[in-house]
C-alpha cells in the first residue's frame, strides 16, 4: 500500500481512503438489521397466536386468570400457542433474512453475525 500511495495524487489518495471506508461500513452494517417482511410476518404471527388463544378462552367459557388458577388444558393450550408463535417467527426471520441475503450476494453468517448473535 506504502508504494502504491507514492505513485498516486492527493485527490487518488482521498478517494481510495474513502472509498475503503466505503466498504467497511457497507460489509459491517449490511446484514445487522433484518429482513423488514420478517418483522411484518412476526407481527402477523404474535397477532395470529393471540386471536387464537382469545378464540380458546371464548369458546370454552374461560376467564384469562384461570389459566394462573390450576386449570392445567388452558395452560397446556397457552403454552403450545407460544411455543407455536416462537418457532414460526424464527422459522420466518431466517427464511426471509436469508432471500435478503441472496439478493446482496453477502453471507449470512459473516463475523458480524457471529457477534450480533453473541452479543
Amino acid at each position: 500500500m506504502y508504494l502504491k500511495v507514492l505513485y498516486m495524487t492527493q485527490r487518488q489518495v482521498q478517494l481510495a481512503v474513502l472509498q475503503d471506508i466505503c466498504n467497511i461500513m457497507d460489509c459491517s452494517a449490511r446484514f445487522i438489521s433484518l429482513s423488514g417482511l420478517s418483522g411484518i410476518f412476526a407481527h402477523f404471527c404474535a397477532l395470529a397466536g393471540a386471536g387464537a388463544s382469545k378464540w380458546y378462552f371464548y369458546k370454552h367459557y374461560l376467564l384469562y386468570h384461570d389459566v394462573y388458577h390450576h386449570y392445567l388444558p388452558t395452560g397446556v393450550v397457552v403454552f403450545l400457542a407460544v411455543a407455536a408463535v416462537l418457532v414460526l417467527t424464527i422459522t420466518s426471520v431466517i427464511y426471509f433474512s436469508d432471500r435478503k441475503v441472496q439478493k446482496i450476494k453477502q453471507l449470512i453468517w459473516s463475523s458480524q453475525g457471529k457477534r450480533l448473535v453473541i452479543n
